[in-house]
């Protein structure tokens, strides 16, 4: 495909992956019978044929090692150096090729190295599609009696620009609000229990205070909220306290706490979806 072909498929608005396919042993696995099954189906002439059958016949590979020699006699593979070897592959992957078409996605192919440029609207599409591509020259593969490399087998996405849409809050008098028996309740469902919870209770439990100004303490009055300013256990338990607001938001939007700071954030292919 050109590169002015493959830029009218894809479009600025859609997420696009390139795949790329190794085929075990590609020249060394072409199996003969489907070589001439192509060759034929191309309506290539009789006597051609004949000739490249001819070509493929009695051949065999030597292995020879110290005073031990094996001849096996074989019936696939293009021979690696033959001038017509990559003829013949590219013969064989043609039936591949006129058989993909989908409209998501496009083959290129050079010799034995297979790229699918894959496209669609939305990341999760664009997964199922790849998916489809993989199992489609699987299917093709075993058909021929090839088989994939998955060692070999990558991908890189190239995705639309983006746009991100950040809120950052303030919880007014954060650690001062925190509503103890809704705290408590949190810390029982996350698994904190017997002694501990009790002595958490306890540590919240019955607090007073009193405001000085010019030197004069006001009369002390009891506090029904809040986890204590300055104990090191009080972070702990506020973050404990407001971390179930991720159920809250949806799948692809984040957030980032920081004691009573929050940020969420969303990215979207506009201002708008965010």
């Amino acid at each position: 495909m050109t590169k002015a072909s493959f830029c009218n498929h894809k479009r600025e608005t859609e997420n696009t992956a390139i795949v790329t396919v190794e085929i075990s042993g590609a020249f060394d696995n072409a199996w003969h019978p489907a070589i001439l099954q192509q060759l034929d189906k191309a309506n290539f002439p009789a006597v051609l044929i004949k000739i490249i059958n001819s070509y493929f016949e009695d051949r065999s590979v030597e292995f020879k090692y110290t005073n031990v020699k094996c001849i096996r006699k074989i019936n696939k593979g293009c021979p690696q150096g033959g001038i017509i070897s990559p003829i013949l592959w590219n013969i064989l992957f043609n039936d591949f090729n006129l058989s993909f078409n989908e409209s998501f996605a496009r083959v290129i192919a050079f010799a034995d190295d297979v790229t699918f440029v894959v496209w669609s609207s939305n990341i999760y599409d664009l997964q199922y599609n790849i998916t489809k591509c993989l199992i489609k020259i699987k299917a093709w593969c075993e058909k021929v009696k090839l088989s994939l490399s998955p060692n070999k087998t990558d991908s890189f996405q190239e995705k639309p620009p983006k746009k991100t849409t950040a809120v950052f809050l303030d919880m007014t008098s954060a650690f001062d609000r925190v509503w103890r028996e809704k705290l408590r309740e949190k810390l029982h469902n996350i698994g904190v229990r017997g002694k501990t919870l009790i002595w958490i209770a306890d540590f919240l439990r019955g607090r007073r205070l009193k405001v000085r100004v010019n030197g004069e303490f006001s009369k002390e009055g009891r506090t029904w909220a809040g986890v204590t300013q300055g104990s090191v256990l009080s972070p702990l338990l506020y973050l404990l306290y407001i971390n179930d607001i991720h159920p809250y938001l949806t799948e692809d939007t984040k957030v980032a706490c920081y004691a009573d700071d929050i940020a969420i954030w969303h990215t979207s292919s506009s201002i708008e979806k965010s």
